[in-house]
């Protein structure tokens, strides 16, 4: 994976590997191929009782295959705005993220309806539902991540 990205890397700016949440090979190689990691989490509990694998694992893949290897933040996802005990678990996450050295990033991807249906359809939720509330929560999520990467210099 890592000689793949190396011969496309002139052409992309940013290349985002979408693994599933699983320890497996693929995930692995992902990790050291990437020079960044964004920890993407539904906000509720069992997610973040979750999040201190990811982190470990992430830490097991710098120490042996990727020094490089950063996590530039948590992003939450399936988010009900108006619910205080999401709003409370984020809270739990911000706590988890700074005893990780990272950030929850302010984005966050409201629970939709819309989104599943474009994973039935398997379409991107950009291309699908443009003007729908979950793209305006993606693409503020990608003006959010271009901003951290560009003053970080990544």
């Amino acid at each position: 994976m890592k000689g793949v990205l190396e011969s496309v890397k002139a052409d992309y700016d940013l290349v985002l590997l979408d693994t599933l949440a699983a320890f497996d090979i693929m995930t692995l190689n992902a990790l050291s191929a990437s020079t960044g990691v964004i920890l993407p989490a539904q906000a509720d509990i069992l997610s973040l009782n979750a999040l201190k694998d990811s982190y470990d694992l992430i830490q097991s893949a710098r120490e042996n295959v990727n020094a490089v290897l950063k996590i530039y933040g948590v992003l939450l996802t399936r988010v009900n705005l108006r619910s205080k005990t999401a709003m409370q678990i984020a809270d739990m996450f911000r706590d988890a993220a700074e005893a990780m050295n990272t950030r929850v990033f302010n984005s966050k991807i409201r629970e939709s309806a819309t989104v599943r249906t474009a994973q039935a359809l398997q379409r991107d939720i950009l291309t699908y539902r443009p003007q729908g509330n979950a793209a305006k929560d993606y693409q503020a999520f990608i003006n959010e991540l271009d901003v951290i990467l560009k003053s970080e210099g990544d």
